[in-house]
């Protein structure tokens, strides 16, 4: 027996070396040499089976996951303890299935190496896993050994075939379309906007760019199925497109909209402003500026009113004009009379019509003494008019020498109409149109 005593960085060894010992470590060397041959005696294309609900990895790429199905845990432990840290990646085609099967998995995934791995916060049964993607794979054969899934799979490359020149402006196109992209949808857009022009290489910028994107999961998935290079670039550039003239589209929008909250901002600004001007006049020429309410109510009117759409509009100029005006002016008492007159006007409101002869005879008799052919020639005329409904008939030209109130006559239809509607008929409002002077061949004399 022989003694070592072995003092270095405070470390204290005792060692005891006999025949014993000699055999015990060329045994353990055996059984780790029997380990290790093993080990490599495993094939390469036969990994343990880790499924995913929407999430596709692709190569080249680094994701961290939450692990929590029991057959998905088993898979990292397995691939951690004699896998080398291999595992094969698969994305389920049915997120909501807790079940995992060949049928409900796509055929092609990404052979990953595991980073490392922690457990949850919270949750005991998750882990949460980093992985890095290697290599695209083609799922053959899918073995369910009860507690994990292994799979056999056969590696699948994916080639570009451009040249130099090509694959330069591509990836000089595809990095100018997600910075964009990058710049109006993803917060750290200045980091993953460095990095994107890092990557000299199409097939894994292509990669980069799908994993941050937001697109359907059968659209990245099939960045993994399909075999065109040229196709997977169409439809990122596409999308990339698409989300630009969107995102410019809600840009105008917003910009529009800032801009009408600004002019809102500045007039209701130069409206309070104007209402203490308008205040500090009153109160030095004795209430003579207080309007406001006047011109409030007034608009109140405006926007109840049921008015024709050229009146309306015309109304609408006309107190644009009032509120610009100084309220003591002479031409804003016109325009506010105006306004008035145009809303105490029925536009739209009608009376049902209902001819009394009788009765309209009783007034023209009480209105007007003698006259009698020119009371006959009224009755007929609201005879004819009561059959008719609509009277199409002639202009009533009454004629007389002076003194019988031949500046009358032309009243004596309207009024004599005016009074029965008013009094018979229960009209609220009429409208009569009386000429000034009416042509006629009858001389007027006069002694």
């Amino acid at each position: 027996m022989t003694d070592y005593n072995i003092d270095k960085d405070n470390i204290n060894i005792d060692t005891n070396i006999d025949s014993d010992t000699d055999s015990t470590i060329e045994e353990n060397d055996v059984v780790s040499n029997d380990a290790a041959s093993k080990e490599s005696a495993k094939p390469d294309n036969y990994l343990p089976l880790l499924a995913l609900r929407d999430v596709v990895v692709y190569p080249h790429m680094q994701i961290a996951l939450f692990v929590g199905r029991a057959p998905s845990v088993k898979a990292v432990e397995l691939a951690q303890a004699e896998y080398g840290d291999k595992v094969l990646v698969v994305a389920q085609k049915d997120s909501l299935t807790e079940d995992i099967d060949q049928d409900n998995l796509y055929q092609y995934g990404t052979v990953c190496r595991i980073v490392s791995t922690m457990p949850h916060d919270s949750d005991e049964n998750c882990i949460k896993v980093l992985i890095e993607g290697q290599y695209r794979a083609r799922v053959d054969t899918l073995e369910d050994h009860g507690d994990v899934l292994m799979a056999s799979f056969e590696r699948a490359d994916l080639n570009v075939a451009m040249d130099d020149s090509q694959q330069k402006n591509t990836i000089k196109a595809l990095t100018v379309l997600f910075e964009s992209y990058a710049d109006a949808r993803l917060r750290n857009a200045r980091e993953l906007t460095r990095v994107a022009k890092r990557i000299d290489d199409l097939l894994e910028l292509v990669y980069f760019i799908s994993t941050r994107v937001s697109m359907d999961l059968d659209i990245k998935q099939s960045f993994l199925e399909q075999d065109d290079i040229k196709a997977h670039i169409n439809t990122l550039t596409e999308y990339l497109v698409k989300q630009s003239a969107e995102q410019n589209i809600e840009q105008d929008i917003q910009d529009a909209v800032r801009q009408q909250m600004e002019d809102n901002q500045r007039e209701y600004f130069l409206n309070e402003k104007m209402k203490a001007i308008k205040n500090e006049l009153s109160d030095m020429h004795d209430g003579a500026y207080d309007s406001d309410d006047d011109i409030s109510e007034l608009e109140q009117r405006l926007e109840k009113a049921d008015l024709p759409e050229d009146v309306r509009k015309k109304a609408d100029q006309e107190m644009k004009k009032l509120k610009m005006m100084p309220p003591a002016s002479s031409e804003s008492s016109v325009v506010r009379t105006y306004i008035e007159w145009i809303l105490d006007t029925p536009w739209n409101a009608t009376t049902k019509v209902s001819i009394n002869l009788d009765k309209a005879k009783t007034i023209l008799d009480e209105d007007h003494y003698g006259l009698q052919d020119v009371k006959d020639r009224i009755l007929e005329y609201l005879a004819v008019q009561s059959r008719v409904k609509k009277l199409r008939g002639p202009i009533l030209c009454l004629v007389g020498p002076p003194g019988v109130n031949r500046l009358r006559v032309p009243q004596v239809v309207n009024l004599s109409e005016w009074h029965w509607a008013a009094s018979v008929m229960k009209l609220k409002f009429v409208v009569t149109a009386v000429p000034i002077s009416v042509p006629c061949p009858a001389k007027s004399f006069s002694r």
